[in-house]
């Protein structure tokens, strides 16, 4: 059962690779912007489930992804990443990149040390207060 799952999710994860790279391939504005390629990518996957996501609400599509069998954003910017370092040639421009890179040291120093505030720290009383 729990294998089904797991083999069931590395096709989905195969076929979003499969539709970031041909995005990232025939947009170039997508390669700097995970918004752009976000909508292309559910554009895309959309109509090979017969629906059309621009007649979708804001709403119902956030709510409903799964049963649309779109990806989560998460999803498609990891993809995005692993492709991008795989083929320089498909990264966003210098800026981006660098944007990219900043953000990135940024986030890991917070993940590590928490804001000034000491949150991003496990809180021990958190589940009793829950």
């Amino acid at each position: 059962m729990m294998t089904d799952l797991i083999e069931e999710k590395k096709k989905e994860l195969i076929s979003t690779q499969d539709v970031v790279y041909e995005v990232l391939e025939k947009d170039i504005a997508a390669r700097s912007s995970d918004n752009r390629l976000y909508y292309l990518v559910c554009k895309q996957i959309g109509e090979k489930h017969g629906y059309n996501i621009d007649h979708v609400s804001v709403p119902k599509f956030f709510l409903h992804l799964s049963e649309f069998g779109l990806p989560t954003t998460e999803t498609v910017r990891r993809t995005r990443q692993k492709i991008q370092a795989a083929n320089p040639w498909l990264a966003g421009n210098r800026y981006v990149r660098q944007m990219r890179q900043k953000n990135e040291q940024a986030f890991r120093e917070y993940a590590r040390k928490g804001d000034q505030n000491g949150r991003c720290e496990v809180d021990k009383d958190y589940n009793r207060n829950v």
